[in-house]
């Protein structure tokens, strides 16, 4: 492996062992599990926690989520546009998607969710208590990428995340 398009995630490739992955990385990692491998690092000149996501001890996906709190949702916003506009030099546009979805299906239908976009406060709230997703998608020939603007998990506020997925043989 000599070139980045050698590579689905930074230096690693789908199905890599977990030793080749942490042979991939400079430095120690700060959370090492059965199933993620997590750094610290820096991006954009943004904080970064950078997941390397493992099944049966083979790598399967992987994730960098903005360590910093936004008090404004128009930074995380600028944020996402900047995550978005990177991969879309490099990835050309998006190509499976983009825009507001809910996260659960359960939340609403389209026409909910048409209405809730017209109003920016409702809109502002849903994706602050994690209800709705505004997304970009890509799909390479071995991988899916996302970035997101959701709530990132309970207790956290809404932020931006980059997932890298393998795509099922």
């Amino acid at each position: 492996m000599n070139s980045e398009e050698d590579y689905d995630f930074r230096n690693t490739r789908w199905g890599m062992s977990k030793r080749d992955v942490l042979t991939s990385e400079p430095g120690e990692p700060v959370v090492q599990t059965v199933t993620q491998i997590g750094y610290f690092t820096e991006i954009l000149d943004k904080n970064i926690y950078m997941a390397f996501i493992l099944e049966n001890q083979r790598l399967i996906s992987a994730l960098y989520a903005l360590r910093d709190m936004r008090e404004k949702l128009d930074d995380s916003f600028k944020d996402f546009e900047d995550f978005k506009k990177i991969l879309t030099m490099k990835y050309g546009e998006p190509n499976a998607g983009q825009g507001d979805i809910w996260a659960d299906p359960s939340f609403g239908d389209e026409d909910g969710l048409k209405t809730l976009l017209l109003d920016r406060s409702k809109y502002e709230e849903a994706l602050k208590q994690g209800q709705i997703l505004h997304a970009a998608m890509w799909r390479t020939d071995r991988t899916w990428i996302k970035v997101a603007l959701s709530k990132m998990m309970e207790g956290h506020a809404c932020g931006v995340t980059v997932e890298y997925k393998r795509i099922q043989p």
